[in-house]
């Protein structure tokens, strides 16, 4: 528990700090382009899924999470690096945002099923509340504190998520290796 809640807390705390830094970077195309967001997302979620599904395959579980969540990370890093040189910030603004929206259902469902082998019926059934709790003040916290960083540090907010994120990886790493 005293790993595996700040897990959860960091997890949800990068991703729901740059969700609002999404969905502000999907509003600054014309209203009109909605259902072409919506679309691509679909598209980028209907190609990942089978690579999901293989990588899922093969690796063993405990290997998922850590290769998914730091690959999520390796691309947040890229596009701070993209929007550091890129001079036509739509595009990728948009990007970012299809990226996001498709990545996010591996993302949590990953996070949540690691969850799931690391404990017990007994231990899910004592502690997922508290777990759950952990998660929802990360969320919450995270929530109230992007509109500040997005403000001063703009697209740089996403290396504080991919700081949180490879936290949340060690975390579980290190959860783990202590299981019983």
């Amino acid at each position: 528990l005293r790993l595996s809640v700040p897990a959860s807390f960091t997890l949800m705390g990068g991703y729901y700090l740059i969700q609002p830094l999404s969905e502000e970077m999907s509003l600054r195309a014309d209203i009109r382009m909605t259902p072409l967001f919506t679309v691509a997302s679909l598209l980028v979620l209907t190609v990942c899924n089978p690579l999901y599904t293989a990588m899922s395959s093969v690796l063993p579980l405990a290997a998922v999470q850590p290769v998914l969540h730091r690959s999520f990370s390796l691309v947040l890093l890229l596009f701070v690096a993209a929007f550091a040189v890129y001079q036509r910030p739509l595009p990728l603004a948009l990007s970012f945002a299809v990226f996001l929206s498709a990545f996010a259902p591996f993302l949590m469902s990953t996070f949540w099923v690691r969850m799931a082998h690391l404990h017990t019926q007994r231990e899910a059934q004592r502690v997922y509340g508290v777990i759950s709790a952990g998660a929802q003040s990360g969320e919450l916290i995270a929530s109230v504190a992007a509109a500040a960083l997005f403000s001063s540090l703009r697209e740089s907010t996403l290396l504080i998520t991919a700081l949180l994120v490879e936290l949340s990886v060690c975390i579980i790493v290190r959860r783990a290796a202590v299981a019983p």
